[in-house]
């Protein structure tokens, strides 16, 4: 069996116990050549080491009465790592570190008889000063480096989104508006000289479903080229209101019932208005000549929006789908706690069901 890997309390724990029994061990090693009063010093400031995080200055004063009087120099030097960590100013920390180590080493023990004996002494005491508090400030700066780099990695992200962004968004001007705008005055011709009034109707039809494309357009590619989104100005939402003109340019045969509030959140509306538009245009690319049926009805806890239509009368045409549709449906209500139900009819047509909660 693979081990489970260890939590970080457990570590920082495991690492506390550690120390402190280190600390403890140092203490030991000078009790046949320390009184009793000493090695105790010596102990205490080794169990007091777990709070050197929260009460570090406290910990230092006893970590530097500890060193004074006993053998507390691993308990001295995690005191100093520690402020070296956790205090911002450099001075305290070196003054400290003077105290607690240096000047512990040199008191404590015997003065040094002449000059090659001070000069060690000191450099011990430098070495066992240093160590620890230059320790620290390289955790501090390798923690710095790590926050200046996750900020660059994030800036250099958001660029490259920007960037990818914007030409997205001169894609869809260049190519996606051309070909709408091409098909809207196509439209707008042939409705002026086509002869049937079906066939005018038909480019009527045609030619506002294209405006309204161009108009959602303009306003994707203006959401698009907005760097970061925090200037972003969303304009009118759909919404419930807009049912009746969905489905009555819509190009199809629908029977609607609209039953809700007029005061729903924007949130909920724009989902319903969605639901009806991804139920109808798939009604018109996967059974052109259906009827349809629209039903948005609120009972008191819930919205529920229904489009059903029967079997297709008319040729499938091939049309290209990224299949997306019901999958955003599906995350968009997942974002409301709701639900979407999707299947084919015993009668050979196809139901979809969105139920929403109340926020």
């Amino acid at each position: 069996m693979r081990a489970l890997p260890a939590r970080p309390g457990l570590r920082r724990g495991l690492a506390e116990a550690g120390l402190v029994l280190l600390a403890v061990v140092d203490a030991l090693i000078g009790l046949p050549y320390a009184s009793t009063g000493a090695t105790a010093a010596a102990l205490v400031t080794a169990c007091v080491l777990p709070l050197r995080r929260r009460l570090p200055w406290v910990t230092a004063l006893v970590a530097a009465v500890g060193l004074y009087y006993g053998y507390a120099l691993v308990a001295a030097m995690a005191v100093v790592f520690t402020l070296a960590v956790r205090t911002r100013g450099r001075r305290p920390v070196g003054v400290v570190a003077a105290l607690v180590v240096l000047g512990g080493n040199l008191v404590a023990t015997e003065l040094p008889q002449d000059a090659d004996e001070w000069v060690s002494a000191v450099l011990y005491g430098l070495l066992f000063a240093t160590a620890p508090w230059a320790l620290g400030e390289l955790v501090v700066t390798r923690r710095e480096l790590s926050r200046r780099l996750a900020e660059i990695d994030e800036r250099v992200a958001r660029e490259v989104l920007e960037r990818e962004r914007a030409v997205l968004a001169r894609e869809m001007h260049d190519v996606v508006s051309h070909q709408v705008s091409l098909i809207a005055v196509q439209a707008g011709a042939l409705q002026v000289t086509a002869a049937e009034e079906t066939t005018r109707s038909a480019a009527r039809t045609i030619r506002e479903l294209s405006v309204r494309t161009l108009d959602e357009l303009r306003a994707m590619v203006e959401v698009l080229r907005t760097a970061g989104g925090s200037a972003r100005r969303d304009g009118p939402q759909p919404g419930v209101g807009d049912l009746d003109g969905l489905t009555a340019g819509c190009g199809l045969v629908v029977r609607s019932t609209v039953d809700v509030p007029g005061d729903l959140p924007a949130p909920v509306q724009r989902a319903v208005f969605r639901a009806v538009q991804e139920g109808l245009t798939n009604v018109r690319k996967h059974a052109p000549g259906a009827e349809v049926t629209v039903s948005v009805v609120h009972d008191g806890a819930r919205t529920r929006v229904e489009v059903a239509n029967g079997p297709a009368t008319g040729p499938v045409l091939a049309l290209p789908s990224a299949r997306h549709g019901l999958l955003g449906l599906r995350e968009r209500a997942a974002l409301l706690d709701g639900q979407v139900h999707a299947a084919p009819t015993p009668a050979g047509g196809f139901r979809l069901v969105v139920t929403i909660p109340d926020p």
